[in-house]
């Protein structure tokens, strides 16, 4: 229990710090002691005391009677005096400060105690009475009642307070005749007249609503008042209480809600009509066309029984006092239901009509499948019918790692798939997602989540999977998917996917971490190959730092120019001259020196910035040639490998015109290399249509290891095939790998095409090479790439000397 706050005023030490010590033993808080008039009040406003203790006679600090009269008026803080002596005068002028006790020094603690309870009980009452009194009178001010008195005896009613003009009274505080007032009433007749002047001299309580008369007969809205009188009288009954309330817009409102009860009786909503238990007492034709139902089946029945399905609302709306809106089900007679907004609006009872419920249902259930092929939108990918990016942060958000049953999700990417829409279009690319798709959930169980992120990343969520044989099993049947080629749009078009696999235990702090850590282990995937699953462990984080490393570092190199080229000679099959040099993007980083391509030719390719490296890499190849004019050695070729992503438009055959205009060189003398899906894409065939003309080589690189379509082949303004180092490493050991390389000469010689072979080690590769036909030649037997200043010290001597490796 809190404990009471007293202040002592006091102006003897000793006195008051024993009277302090008695307090605090008797369970008060003593706030301070003050010892003069001015200290006693400041003390007080600080600490707001229950309770002042006041010496009336405070000695050089003043007099302890004002002190406490400005603590009482001021304050509003009871005081109980502390005095020695007494006297009538004394008394008299603490009577005026209306003080809350007297305790004369020497005093008794237990009558001390008595004294102080018995102020603190007295002010605690008399606030909860004037907070009474200032509650009563907001009650009356905010209901906007007026007050009125009912004398027997002389005939007369006395009005006072807000009132208004609701019976043409006008003033706050008016005396007028009874008979008078009552001429102001509409009463249909005398009878009624003399019922209700009986009624108030009875001395019974009155509630009685009543309409006025009109002032003015042009008013369309008809004015009520509802006059109330208790049963409490004054003067020995000659004097009744009462209140008067204008109830003209609830009364109005009433009846506006009977006239429109006609007219919902007609409507097509269902209106059903309550009483306040929620007992059906009407229901309109409406209702019953919709639920099938008759009069005998809800007339009296719990609107709950009948409506069944989804009724919790029905279970507060005796709480509600304004209208209440809810999405219900409701039931038909033959079981099946519909969705409805169902609106409750409450109507208070009045003198004739008890209190209702005016129920209304409006079927929604067109809405309800609006929203929910909304929802399914919202939800669902729209070109696969798998679930969309929503749906997996959802499944996320409310997965629970760390449980018995591990969960696993899969990152799946299908290989080169930019490409593939590039070279065919978005329409055969949208098509291989579809089959992608299709395939993927054949393979997968019904309670599998199947997420496509968007482009050609897909994510599969399963559970209740305890193994990891079960997983690597279910990465092997994904991949496996990819085994047969895809028919989109009449052709078969072989694809790979790569995947990352992340799996939820007792170590992965959060579920949104799956998807990180299997897009890393998908990166590993891609890096080592493609076509192939990685698990994710914490190695990888490496791996995806170095992945930042080089997709920052990049963007950094190209405005530092760390992006240069090292040049590789190829030479005649016959002569052993060089005939031409490839260039090669090399990026050597201050920090870390020579960073491999395969590293950072990807991750400029899915960045973009393989526009800029290429133009770079065309802007060295132009002024090789321009430098090799120079020093004798003119008629060289220069090699560019070229990226599918640099022939999406007609930016690099405006940036080669440039160029050879620039440097001033033969277009002959340049070469174009690029991979063989390259050549599915109209856009970028028409460019190296375009390239062609301007008479620039255009050579197939790594012929063999990719989709071509011969047809288009032979279309095409090619140059030179290059066959890919792959068949020409296990030459020897792969008798395949010969009828392979025999093929594409033959397949060049039809077509009249120049053949390079790439990857040349051995002296047997060479011979086989030179005997079957090949025209030129590219590898470590000749020379490795090497940087400009050593390839214009290696052509010159190099020139005669390889004929000694012939």
């Amino acid at each position: 229990m809190e404990k009471s706050t007293l202040l002592i005023v006091e102006d003897e030490q000793l006195i008051a710090l024993n009277l302090s010590l008695d307090l605090q033993d008797c369970g008060y808080l003593v706030c301070g002691i003050a010892s003069s008039e001015k200290e006693a009040f400041d003390m007080a406003s600080e600490h707001q005391p229950d309770l002042v203790m006041m010496d009336i006679n405070l000695g050089a600090g003043g007099d302890g009677i004002n002190a406490a009269q400005r603590i009482g008026s001021e304050l509003h803080i009871p005081v109980v005096y502390l005095t020695a002596y007494t006297s009538d005068d004394l008394i008299r002028r603490t009577g005026l400060t209306a003080p809350y006790g007297y305790i004369v020094k020497p005093y008794n603690v237990r009558e001390l105690k008595a004294s102080i309870e018995t102020a603190l009980s007295r002010h605690k009452y008399e606030k909860i009475t004037e907070r009474s009194e200032k509650r009563l009178k907001a009650a009356v001010h905010a209901a906007k009642l007026g007050l009125w008195e009912y004398n027997v005896q002389r005939g007369t009613i006395l009005f006072e307070g807000l009132f208004g003009d609701q019976v043409n009274i006008s003033g706050d505080r008016v005396e007028v005749k009874a008979h008078d007032f009552f001429t102001r009433l509409a009463l249909e007749n005398v009878d009624e007249l003399a019922k209700l002047e009986e009624l108030l001299k009875s001395g019974k309580n009155v509630s009685r609503t009543i309409k006025l008369k009109s002032k003015d007969y042009a008013e369309q809205e008809e004015r009520w008042i509802e006059l109330y009188l208790s049963d409490m009288t004054l003067e020995n009954g000659l004097v009744r209480i009462g209140a008067v309330k204008d109830v003209s817009e609830r009364e109005n409102f009433v009846n506006e809600l009977r006239t429109a009860y006609n007219i919902l009786a007609n409507i097509d909503e269902s209106v059903i009509v309550l009483y306040s238990d929620f007992s059906i007492r009407s229901v309109n034709k409406a209702f019953y066309k919709h639920t099938d139902f008759s009069a005998n089946d809800v007339i009296g029945a719990p609107v709950s029984t009948v409506l069944s399905g989804n009724r919790r609302h029905d279970e507060i709306l005796s709480e509600e006092h304004k209208n209440a809106r809810h999405e219900v089900v409701v039931h038909r007679k033959d079981h099946s239901h519909f969705h409805a907004l169902q609106t409750v609006t409450r109507i208070q009872a009045s003198e004739h009509n008890p209190e209702l419920y005016i129920m209304i249902l409006t079927d929604i259930s067109s809405l309800k499948k609006a929203e929910r092929e909304l929802n399914r939108m919202a939800y669902r990918d729209s070109l696969t019918g798998l679930g969309n990016r929503n749906l997996m942060n959802q499944v996320l958000a409310d997965m629970k790692c760390g449980e018995e049953e591990r969960i696993g999700l899969f990152f799946i990417d299908i290989d080169s798939f930019k490409l593939i829409n590039d070279s065919m279009g978005h329409e055969p690319g949208d098509q291989l997602l579809v089959e992608f798709s299709q395939r993927l959930q054949h393979i997968m169980r019904v309670e599998d989540i199947l997420i496509r992120l968007g482009g050609d990343e897909f994510v599969v969520i399963v559970e209740q999977i305890e193994r990891q044989e079960d997983f690597e099993k279910l990465a092997q049947k994904i991949i496996a998917i990819c085994n047969e080629p895809f028919n989109i749009c009449g052709r078969e078009i072989m694809v790979t996917c790569s995947i990352g696999v992340a799996i939820a235990d007792e170590t992965v702090d959060c579920a949104a971490s799956l998807l990180k850590h299997a897009d890393a282990a998908m990166y590993e995937s891609k890096r080592k190959g493609k076509y192939t699953y990685t698990f994710y462990s914490d190695d990888l984080v490496d791996v995806v730092r170095y992945r930042l490393f080089i997709e920052q570092g990049l963007r950094k190199a190209l405005t530092e120019e760390s992006i240069t080229a090292f040049w590789q000679p190829i030479v005649d099959a016959q002569s052993g001259d060089v005939v031409a040099v490839e260039a090669l993007c090399r990026w050597i980083d201050k920090d870390v020196g020579m960073v491999s391509p395969d590293a950072f030719i990807p991750v400029a390719e899915e960045t973009g910035l393989i526009q800029s490296i290429g133009l770079h890499m065309l802007r060295e190849a132009c002024m090789l040639i321009k430098l090799l004019e120079e020093r004798g050695l003119g008629g060289i070729r220069v090699a560019v490998n070229v990226s599918g992503i640099q022939l999406k438009d007609s930016e690099i055959l405006d940036a080669l015109n440039e160029m050879l205009q620039d440097c001033q060189v033969n277009p002959a003398d340049l070469e174009l290399e690029v991979t063989e899906s390259t050549l599915q894409s109209e856009n970028a065939a028409m460019l190296l249509w375009q390239i062609n003309k301007l008479g620039i080589n255009i050579a197939i690189d790594d012929f063999g290891t990719g989709y071509s379509s011969l047809s288009r082949l032979a279309e095409m303004s090619v140059n030179t095939l290059k066959i890919d180092r792959t068949f020409v490493d296990n030459l020897s050991q792969d008798a395949r790998h010969q009828i392979i390389i025999e093929a594409i000469i033959n397949l060049a010689r039809s077509l009249g095409l120049a053949i390079t072979a790439e990857g040349i080690e051995t002296a047997e590769q060479l011979q086989y090479l030179r005997e079957k036909g090949v025209d030129s030649l590219q590898g470590y037997y000749f020379a490795r790439p090497m940087p400009l200043a050593e390839l214009l010290k290696y052509l010159p001597d190099k020139q005669q000397s390889n004929k000694g490796l012939f």
